[in-house]
């Protein structure tokens, strides 16, 4: 029942009502309200959980069969699971503050960005080694453009900055949005703005990345999402991978901020023809910059997919992870890895995981033996 509840919080109700629902009452091509009722309490008594996915994967328009959704599984039971027996919640911190996460990337010699270091709002700098500084002595060790992002953030890419810097007679200025600052103006934008709403804020060196990334889109870092799973005596098993571009003119290539994804085959490392926006409306190509998806390879793949296993087993006890990788002129480059990864867009790009005798095994794994084996396995039987 209390897992029940949980599904009802504020929060996601408005997420629900926001997104999704809003899809299902603007479309031209849904269902009789009739048709959707008797399909979404189908739903619900053949998979034993609330239809989140009848809106997600927007089942309500005409040319959805139910019936092929059976073996999705809801993003929000996995997120449960993965709480409540998978990645323990004491653990978390290794991957979700940034800065932690990157040292530890390094202490493993992994591929991972260059942090210029921390600004702690109502106390100043710290370079990377934790060393305090001055504003004026911290920005003469930055060269080159730089992002500002919160050392722990669930705000899905809004409060990413890109930060340019060029040398205006002998000076160091400092452009966002458009705005050019000197040193001081912009130590007091850090105050009023970038830091605002956040404790902490890390400075990070802009990647480069690889040309066929930029021919997709240029004004954004696009990055390879996969999601690893690593079993109980630690072999990892990847559950699916997706590139994400941004639109021209952002800076960031997340869904929610108006980027597409478009699905991996994890054995030829080639894109799949069709990509989606949040709104799971379709693109056969990038909707500026015109280029085809279809079998786009993607450079130094088994190199990405090597790195991404060696990073699964560096984490302790954080089983379930989703990467987000850089592809340079140089090979892969891990940006940042999150514990509470969405499911969703690696079935809607991919393939449906209950489907995955792999991963269900996996499931029952980790459900085998606690007081949350019997809530949750009859969702991993393959009975449907």
């Amino acid at each position: 029942m209390l897992s029940f509840l949980r599904l009802f919080t504020l929060k996601r109700i408005k997420k629900h009502l926001k997104m999704y629902i809003s899809l299902m009452i603007t479309s031209k091509n849904r269902k009789s309200l009739f048709v959707q009722i008797k399909e979404m309490v189908w739903l619900f008594y053949v998979t034993k959980y609330f239809p989140h996915n009848y809106f997600k994967y927007r089942i309500f328009e005409k040319n959805k069969d139910v019936r092929d959704f059976v073996y999705y599984i809801p993003g929000v039971l996995y997120d449960f699971i993965r709480n409540d027996v998978i990645n323990n919640q004491a653990y978390l911190n290794l991957v979700e503050n940034k800065y932690i996460f990157n040292k530890l990337l390094n202490l493993s010699k992994l591929p991972c960005t260059t942090i210029y270091g921390r600004y702690v709002k109502g106390v100043g700098y710290f370079n990377y080694d934790n060393e305090y500084m001055s504003g004026k002595d911290f920005f003469k060790e930055i060269e080159g453009d730089f992002i500002t992002k919160p050392i722990k953030s669930e705000a899905q890419g809004g409060a990413i900055r890109l930060i340019r810097v060029h040398i205006d007679k002998n000076e160091k200025k400092f452009v966002v949005n458009n705005k050019t600052m000197n040193l001081d103006e912009f130590q007091g934008y850090m105050i009023s703005d970038i830091a605002k709403d956040w404790s902490e804020i890390m400075l990070e060196k802009k990647v480069g990345q690889h040309e066929f990334l930029n021919r997709l889109n240029k004004s954004s870092l696009n990055t390879i999402r996969i999601d690893t799973l690593r079993r109980k005596k630690g072999d990892v098993t990847i559950l699916g991978a997706f590139l994400r571009v941004g639109r021209s003119g952002n800076h960031v290539d997340n869904w929610y901020q108006g980027g597409l994804t478009i699905g991996i085959n994890l054995e030829e490392g080639c894109l799949y023809e069709v990509g989606y926006d949040a709104g799971v409306n379709k693109y056969l190509e990038h909707p500026d910059s015109k280029i085809n998806f279809k079998g786009i390879k993607i450079p130094y793949w088994i190199d990405v997919v090597n790195k991404v296993k060696q990073a699964a087993v560096a984490i302790p006890n954080i089983n379930s992870v989703g990467w987000d990788v850089a592809v340079t002129e140089n090979g892969p480059v891990i940006i940042e890895g999150n514990s509470d990864s969405g499911i969703y867009p690696i079935q809607l790009n991919d393939r449906p995981l209950l489907k995955d005798k792999v991963f269900n095994a996996t499931m029952r794994e980790y459900l085998k033996n606690t007081k949350f084996e019997r809530k949750y396995e009859k969702y991993f039987n393959n009975k449907y």
